[in-house]
């Protein structure tokens, strides 16, 4: 029985020092992120209040392939009617990896 409590409690305080050591001025906060910012605003007026319910949707007339690449383009829908359009690109390479990017059509152009 002290075996088992030594494995499950040993850990804890062992590393728990370590967590409270992180030093918080070396991460921006959501007020210093201008992506935090903006979506911040998005995430609260979202209408994805509702349980079940997305705020985003894939246009299914944006999608193209070719080889190795899919686009196409995710609307998210904010305050009732207010759409911002996502573009996001899926390449897959030769090595198995697969790049996805997603971009906020605004910052495009």
């Amino acid at each position: 029985m002290l075996l088992l409590w030594i494995v499950l409690f040993a850990p804890l305080i062992i590393f728990s020092p370590a967590a409270e050591a992180v030093k918080r001025e070396n991460f921006k906060t959501c007020e210093q992120s201008g992506f935090c910012k903006r979506n911040r605003a998005f995430a609260d007026a979202t209408s994805s209040n509702v349980p079940g319910i997305s705020a985003y949707r894939l246009d299914s007339s944006s999608v193209k392939h070719s080889i190795g690449q899919i686009r196409a383009t995710i609307l998210k829908t904010v305050s009732g009617s207010e759409t911002v359009r996502l573009p996001f690109n899926i390449t897959l390479y030769k090595s198995g990896v697969a790049r996805v990017t997603i971009d906020e059509e605004k910052r495009r152009n």
